[in-house]
């Protein structure tokens, strides 16, 4: 840890503590001079990881992905499936939306900070039975599945069809059938919905970001280096934005 890093890196602090520790560390970095990735390095330096949010009375729809798995109640049981990969699949859902209910079943799925999209990971919580699948990506080219076998047959419907779409994603395109943009408000569509999601942060830093990133997909200069240039920008989007 660098020197005069904040004592609250050092010690377990509470879910609130680290709220307003993170808040105050972004608060201090000018992220339109120095970048995305100096205000995450700040909240990492000033205040640590950050802590997990327990499941209060059982409740799991509406919490982050990333808490659940590292929770009291269901840990033990993610590492159980997961083994030694249980690391590389919690960090996979750091950035996450939600969790949410379908049907039987409470939902999560997620990536790593700044993998682009290709270290990403799921998981499926039976609320009757108990039990937890999990499915994960690494690299855009290796898939993994936890609690059902590597066919994918007996997985819960959430964890197949993220299954369908990461093996569909992990397959290249005929270069004459390969995706482009070439709409100037596709491309600040795109830069839009973008925007949303940081937008939803609740430290006052991601607004700036969305703003930055919003402005990129409007931005004169050709329609591919905008593309480009919004991607990288969403790539490198504090974590404690998504929270």
């Amino acid at each position: 840890m660098a020197a005069g890093a904040s004592s609250a890196a050092k010690t377990k602090i509470s879910p609130s503590e680290y709220d307003a520790c993170a808040e105050k560390a972004m608060s201090s970095v000018d992220q339109l001079k120095d970048g995305m990735w100096a205000v995450e390095a700040a909240v990492k330096e000033q205040c640590g990881s950050p802590p997990v949010r327990e499941v209060v009375e059982g409740r799991l729809v509406g919490m982050h992905p990333y808490d659940i798995v590292r929770s009291k109640d269901w840990r033990q049981k993610f590492k159980n499936i997961t083994k030694s990969e249980y690391a590389k699949f919690v960090e996979r859902l750091t950035v996450a939306s939600e969790a949410e209910q379908r049907g039987v079943w409470v939902v999560g799925a997620g990536l790593a900070p700044h993998s682009g999209g290709v270290d990403e990971a799921a998981f499926a919580i039976n609320t009757q039975s108990g039990e937890v699948f999990g499915v994960m990506m690494e690299d855009q080219s290796k898939l993994s599945s936890f609690g059902f076998g590597a066919s994918g047959e007996s997985a819960p419907p959430y964890l197949a069809s993220w299954l369908k779409q990461k093996k569909a994603e992990m397959t290249p395109a005929p270069v004459e059938q390969a995706p482009e943009i070439s709409s100037r408000d596709r491309v600040a569509a795109y830069a839009d919905g973008l925007a949303r999601q940081v937008e939803k942060g609740a430290y006052p830093a991601c607004k700036p970001i969305a703003l930055s990133i919003r402005n990129a997909g409007r931005s004169a200069l050709p329609e591919n280096v905008r593309l480009a240039q919004v991607r990288s920008m969403f790539d490198k989007v504090p974590a404690i934005c998504f929270n």
